[in-house]
């Protein structure tokens, strides 16, 4: 992405946010990042909420509640006038002058998913599953230095600060489902048109792509840049992993585009960093972390200043998680079983007449269901043991 963007953008400026360990333990790809400048989480949110954020959000969690936070620093560190957030999975094709028109006149640019309403009678499945993702794509976000922006990004902090959760079902995902609200909350908010503008799989039906003379257009409009959304160059028969369309069924063109930027993830030594395991994933001992145990951390707020990482803290948040008190079950398990229908409907009285039942499908099967660490595994059975 970044390469992309200087490319056209030859006096631009990009800032790569680095949601993992430390940049310390990074030597060698600092050298590698060249013009780049990284930021880590850690020079603009500090303890406590640094822990607490990661600890409870998943990566993908993580990485949109951060946004408007980093966001933040961006302008006050460095005193710019202007910025565009984009998702590291996209790739520029021509220049973004348009935006740069249009934030002349606005302090919020936004991109619909869909710009125009499609009458085949089965679309409307892609439209429903739109419409529990967000009216738009937060895979781009430009924003100038204004008053509005302000409360536009302390507003959209505030909101993702416990809500920037994966949950649609509950109405929430991540950071993208906040912001339908905008357009309704700020006046200078502008919504970009351009069929070139976040292009991505969802949209290729009313922005076909095509290559003319080595140039990629969409629906006839130069492409700026396209959103390889959920694209996996491993799988490369795949447009996503959120579509079930397949690339042999696609155009020409749009085949040519994908097998472009797969060539370019190989070459950028995809396959390395793909292999790095994601830091905030595990607990100082190298358990891996369930997400009963995130859900459970999240709602015991307020927090106060312990850090749930740590494992060896007296009263901490790890040794508490396969603790009992009296009848009730340990918070980890009691967590499982909240998250499971259809265990509730086989014990539905988790401290009463089911709970032996409970601990046994919790010890035997239930930690491998949720695909827990084996060392976790283990502690189950010394709990299971002492039932």
């Amino acid at each position: 992405m970044g390469d992309s963007f200087l490319h056209y953008h030859p006096d631009g400026k990009v800032f790569v946010l680095l949601l993992d360990s430390s940049p310390k333990t990074w030597p060698a790809d600092q050298a590698a990042l060249g013009d780049f400048t990284l930021i880590h989480p850690h020079d603009f949110l500090p303890d406590p909420k640094f822990s607490q954020m990661f600890f409870q959000y998943s990566v993908v969690e993580a990485a949109t509640a951060i946004k408007p936070s980093f966001l933040q620093h961006l302008f006050t560190q460095y005193q710019l006038s202007s910025l565009v957030y984009i998702d590291p999975d996209i790739e520029f094709f021509s220049s973004m002058q348009t935006v740069w028109t249009a934030l002349k006149r606005n302090s919020i640019l936004l991109t619909p998913h869909l710009l125009e309403p499609n009458l085949e009678s089965n679309f409307y499945r892609v439209e429903r599953d739109l419409l529990l993702c967000g009216i738009y794509n937060l895979g781009f976000l430009a924003l100038r230095n204004s008053a509005s922006t302000t409360r536009f990004l302390t507003w959209w902090k505030m909101r993702l600060e416990f809500h920037c959760r994966n949950r649609m079902e509950e109405g929430l995902f991540v950071d993208q489902k906040w912001v339908d609200f905008a357009p309704g909350m700020f006046g200078d908010l502008g919504i970009l048109r351009h069929a070139g503008l976040n292009a991505a799989h969802w949209n290729s039906r009313e922005r076909p792509i095509q290559r003319r003379r080595g140039r990629f257009y969409a629906n006839n409009e130069p492409l700026i840049f396209y959103h390889f959304s959920g694209y996996h160059p491993g799988v490369p028969n795949a447009l996503s992993k959120d579509s079930p369309r397949k690339m042999a069924a696609e155009s020409p063109d749009l085949q040519s585009l994908y097998a472009h930027y797969r060539a370019q993830l190989l070459g950028a030594d995809y396959e390395r960093y793909s292999r790095i395991p994601y830091a905030f994933n595990y607990w100082k001992n190298g358990i891996k972390i369930p997400q009963p145990a995130r859900n459970i951390f999240r709602n015991q707020r307020p927090h106060g200043r312990r850090n749930p990482f740590v494992v060896k803290e007296p009263g901490g948040f790890f040794s508490e998680l396969l603790r009992a008190e009296g009848p009730h079950l340990p918070p980890l398990i009691q967590e499982m079983w909240n998250m499971r229908a259809d265990v509730q409907a086989a014990y539905p009285d988790p401290v009463g007449i089911h709970r032996a039942q409970v601990m046994n499908w919790a010890v035997v099967a239930g930690w491998k269901e949720f695909e827990m660490d084996a060392k976790l595994g283990k502690l189950f059975e010394l709990v299971g043991n002492l039932r």
